[in-house]
């Protein structure tokens, strides 16, 4: 019985240090870029309303060459909301947890709620160069009087 524990046990710690060096060896998890935008962007005609998004690397792998970019997916005239982009685009390499932010401001023509918004993120994964790209949610522009 004595020795089924002792063999038992050693199996075990065996098993742990496998398991152990296995982690320790894997690969870290791919890049995983993101990008969010606020649901619906409330403004009134006249005013410029910004536009505030961020975009980042949620992986294990730094993400290299990040770039962004919004587009109008859906318009109805009453606002023109990528007019100017207002900050500086962060592209430098994204390390494993890193965000930033950016802005754009537009102007608000006449009422409606039918102009919307999308944007996307893209980069290169570090040491596989395999590019890793994410898209938005869409921001809803709600212009009122």
């Amino acid at each position: 019985m004595r020795h089924s524990r002792v063999a038992a046990t050693a199996a075990a710690a065996l098993g742990l240090m496998a398991a152990s060096a296995t982690a320790a060896g894997a690969a870290p998890a791919p890049a995983a870029p993101y990008i969010t935008l606020p649901s619906v962007v409330v403004t009134n005609v006249g005013q410029h309303p910004q536009l505030v998004g961020q975009y980042g690397n949620r992986g294990g792998t730094t993400l290299n060459h990040v770039r962004f970019s919004c587009r109008v997916v859906r318009s109805d005239g009453s606002v023109d909301p990528l007019q100017r982009l207002v900050s500086s685009p962060f592209t430098a390499p994204f390390i494993p947890g890193q965000n930033a932010n950016f802005q754009f401001e537009g102007t608000a023509f006449r009422v409606g709620s039918g102009t919307q918004v999308q944007c996307t993120v893209s980069g290169t994964e570090a040491g596989t160069g395999v590019t890793r790209t994410a898209v938005s949610n869409i921001a809803t522009f709600q212009v009122n009087r």
